[in-house]
């Protein structure tokens, strides 16, 4: 097995004995098991969590150590999926530890995934604009962060580009993000030093674009 391989195995079943989850069963009833996000990429900090989609009878989990998302052979065929920022996600970047991803051919990124992406970033906006003056340093922080690179994902689904894992948006912000978005950026700059003024959030949120009309946040 490749050293990045053997790094990425290591990761999962140690993350996997944090959450509390038997790694060799895990294994054994699955019948795909990919390894998704920073430590796919081996862009893993010691604080990162794993990131595992797993095909078989088992059941969704999140813990700080570990993010098992769980789907039936069946849905990673339907176009819900395969048309979802998730599936482009982990058929771009997706380490398989066992099967054989077949579905991943038939992986593109679709219209709705960019409005459920322009759907959050509204509710993020509102919220925060709701909660600012409450929000102490560190919390408004997160929040601008977290809009900042929902933005990014955002402006890669508009190209249809698969996202790339969370320390490749922080490592872009600052190289050359398209020129609504460095604007956009800037602003939640603006924005971060205001203490007391929620306008640059409420101009940028009639500045992003909304979902389609068609689209129906659930």
């Amino acid at each position: 097995m490749p050293p990045i391989e053997s790094h990425i195995v290591a990761r999962a079943a140690d993350a996997a004995a944090a959450a509390g989850q038997d790694w060799n069963r895990l294994l054994d009833e699955a019948s795909e098991v990919a390894v998704f996000g920073s430590t796919a990429a081996a862009m893993d900090g010691p604080f990162s969590d794993v990131d595992l989609l797993v095909t078989g009878p088992l059941q969704p989990r999140k813990t700080r150590s570990m993010d098992l998302v769980v789907r039936p052979a069946s849905d990673l065929w339907t176009p819900g999926w395969l048309g979802s920022e998730l599936a482009g996600h982990i058929a771009a970047y997706g380490v398989w530890l066992k099967g054989t991803p077949l579905w991943t051919r038939e992986a593109k990124l679709q219209e709705f995934a960019l409005d459920r992406k322009l759907a959050r970033i509204q509710r993020l906006l509102a919220a925060a604009q709701r909660h600012w003056r409450r929000l102490d340093p560190e919390f408004r922080q997160r929040s601008l962060t977290t809009i900042r690179r929902e933005l990014q994902r955002a402006s890669l689904l508009e190209r249809s580009i698969a996202i790339p894992p969370t320390p490749e948006l922080d490592r872009q912000a600052t190289s050359e993000p398209t020129p609504k978005l460095s604007e956009w950026i800037r602003e939640l700059q603006v924005a971060n030093v205001r203490d007391n003024d929620t306008s640059v959030l409420a101009h940028l949120a009639e500045e992003v674009p909304r979902p389609s009309t068609a689209y129906q946040p659930r």
